[in-house]
Parts: C-alpha cells; structure tokens; sequence
C-alpha cells in the first residue's frame, strides 16, 4: 500500500469504564507506570512507515491534542474532532472523518493495543476491505462477533448469537482506495436512511455491505497480539498478560 494514512478512533465518551474515565479519555488510561493506551498504539505506529496518522478527538479533545504535541512532536498527527461526541455513536464520528481522504486507508479502534505484526499482515493481505480477525474457543455477547464463508465476512456483530460466531473483529480494518469509496457510499447511505444515524456504529456499514456483497475479505491474527479495553477490570488484566506473560507486543516489554 503506498502513501498509507491511519485512522485511531478516539472520541468517545466510554461510560463503561467509568469511574476511570470521568475525566479522562480512555486511551490516556495508563495501563503501566506512565504508559498509556495511546503512548502503545504511536509507538507501534512508529515502526512503519505511515503518510498520516488521524486521532478522531471529541471528548476530552485538548488533554489528547496537549499530550500529543508534548510527547511525539516528530510523527505526522492531524486531529479531527467530532463536535457531536456526546450525543452520537462512532458511525458519525468515522463520516465525518472520511470527507477528505481518499487514499489507503486503515482504521484502528481507540481502545485497541496491537502488536506491529498485525498491521504489517494486514498491509500484505488481499482485498479493498480487509477485516482483522481473531478466533478462540467461545465468544461471549460482548464480543464483535462474525460469521465467514470460505474466508469471506457474511456478517458483524455483537447480536450473533456466540456460538454460530467463527471470529471476532479486533477493530483494525484496512481500506484500499477503491474500498474506502465503497466504504463512504454506504456510510452516506445509512447517515441518509437513519436520520443521521447519531446511534449507529460504523461497523454496521461493514455489515450491510457484507449481506450485500462478497467485498468483505479477511485476515487472521494471533490473539495474543491485541488486547481491547472495554471494562476497568480490563486494565489489570492486559497488565497481568502483557507484563507477567511477557506477550509478542515489543512496545509493552521495553
């Protein structure tokens, strides 16, 4: 993929880790020492080369653009901030995000750690829509679940029922040029459909287009290359498998 950009989703709110995130955005959580969620997904970022990285800020946007600025002056950071954080899902924050860039593309969501390996795999794996995918033995509801055919991703969601799940989506999708322009079209189709689509994630868009088409390819990755944070219980875990188990990401070890 060439001129590369990156897209770390970070506007919301996460009422779910509250009290952790009342004034604090969630990948400012220092998950060890002084090292915060962001701090793991830059450093990684750092390995490759990337033409921009995009932060989508909404909550707490300045204490993220501050920190930013003070610790990684060097990297090619734009921000884009969501002035409806408060009241809309990240389908909203993603379409507006999308306007103006039209070059290859990939999406990592704000609460996900990952080792580089992920990113580089995902780079080299076939298709304009790319979906990064982790299996285990049981899912539970929570999980951003799947279903595949012959490698294909049929359908995305939490509402599947765990054990017709084949995968689970880690939240890192990749976006050849052609891809995102199919991306925009159904994300424009559903703001149009659903009155702005202010509750609607935008994973849903990636579900539409798979009950539609076969563009939805895939690519598996070990499970012990990403952890996602999702509850405040999640933190002392990723901390016991990271820095107890010593796991493959290299940025968490140093």
């Amino acid at each position: 993929m060439k001129n590369l950009e990156i897209m770390l989703i970070s506007a919301g709110i996460a009422r779910r880790m509250y009290p952790l995130t009342r004034e604090t955005p969630k990948c400012l959580l220092r998950i060890h020492d002084d090292l915060t969620i962001l701090d793991i997904q830059l450093c990684e970022l750092k390995k490759i080369p990337v033409q921009k990285i995009y932060i989508i800020v909404g909550f707490k946007a300045k204490m993220i653009s501050d920190y930013v600025s003070k610790n990684y002056p060097e990297l090619p950071i734009e921000f884009i901030y969501n002035p409806f954080f408060e009241v809309s899902n990240n389908l909203a924050s993603v379409w507006l995000a999308l306007k103006n860039i039209r070059t290859d593309l990939i999406t990592i969501n704000g609460d996900d750690v990952f080792s580089i390996d992920i990113i580089a795999k995902l780079i080299k794996a076939k298709g304009d829509i790319v979906v990064t995918l982790s299996q285990k033995n049981s899912y539970d509801d929570d999980d951003m679940k799947v279903r595949l055919h012959n490698g294909i991703l049929t359908d995305i969601g939490k509402t599947i029922i765990p054990s017709h799940a084949d995968a689970e989506s880690i939240g890192i999708i990749k976006y050849t040029q052609k891809g995102l322009a199919l991306f925009k079209e159904t994300l424009d189709s559903l703001i149009e459909a659903n009155h702005g689509a202010i509750n609607m994630f935008y994973l849903e868009a990636i579900d539409d287009l798979a009950k539609r088409t076969s563009a939805i390819k895939t690519t598996i990755v070990d499970q012990s290359q990403w952890y996602e944070f999702d509850f405040p219980e999640d933190i002392e875990t990723i901390k016991r498998n990271i820095f107890e188990n010593k796991t493959s990401i290299d940025t968490l070890r140093s």
